[in-house]
């Protein structure tokens, strides 16, 4: 695969593409943790909830709390201004792109304010960036892909993503030129690549953003 930069117009997802979305979850619980010892005055111990998947609910549930303010944990949890950052070689990568390429966007599924705070946590406000919410339409759903797409038909597009069970099916039925980030084994959502068809499946695999770069010409 040879990518000619000045042709070409890339999108990238973001939860465990650009940057690993367990660090946000671990950011958030750390949050929730500490406001629970200024509000209620009790100490938990943060990591115990790392590798719980419904973690608030074991919140709630070791407090004795009613549903009502897990629904209030929650709305903090998803509104917390999040500590997580991206990779030195994956930001260098990120603008390199953007300053050689034809194009950049960033496409997420997931609410406005959650994934804006993200966004600007990893210091990537001046990259366009389309969020499900703000459009009404999530993955696989072709909406964003198009809106993108036509700007400029002639470029060739190529999507950089994770998640096969939605990120790359659609882009590839559009013929554009699809990258798998491989997990690492820290991937919210596992890769079960088995569980799918070919037309779910990237047209490359690489291990991270930076190996791009191998591939430019």
């Amino acid at each position: 695969m040879k990518i000619k930069l000045a042709e070409a117009y890339f999108v990238f997802d973001l939860d465990d593409t650009i940057y690993k979305e367990i660090d946000y979850k671990i950011s958030g619980i750390n949050y929730l943790v500490k406001q629970i010892s200024q509000i209620y005055g009790v100490n938990l111990e943060s990591s115990s909830f790392y590798n719980v998947d419904n973690f608030i609910q074991e919140i709630q549930r070791q407090l004795k709390l009613p549903s009502e303010v897990a629904q209030s944990l929650l709305w903090q949890y998803r509104n917390h201004n999040p500590k997580i950052d991206i990779k030195k070689d994956i930001k260098d990568t990120l603008y390199y792109i953007k300053k050689n390429s034809s194009g950049i966007a960033i496409v997420t599924d997931g609410r406005s304010i959650t994934q804006r705070k993200k966004i600007k946590s990893l210091g990537l406000e001046d990259i366009p960036v389309y969020i499900s919410e703000e459009y009404e339409s999530e993955k696989p759903e072709h909406k964003r892909f198009k809106m993108i797409e036509s700007s400029n038909s002639s470029l060739n597009y190529i999507y950089v993503g994770d998640n096969v069970s939605k990120d790359f099916i659609t882009p590839n039925k559009m013929g554009w030129i699809t990258i798998g980030i491989k997990d690492n084994g820290l991937n919210i959502h596992q890769q079960s690549v088995s569980d799918f068809s070919e037309d779910f499946l990237p047209n490359f695999w690489i291990e991270s953003i930076a190996d791009l770069r191998e591939y430019f010409h």
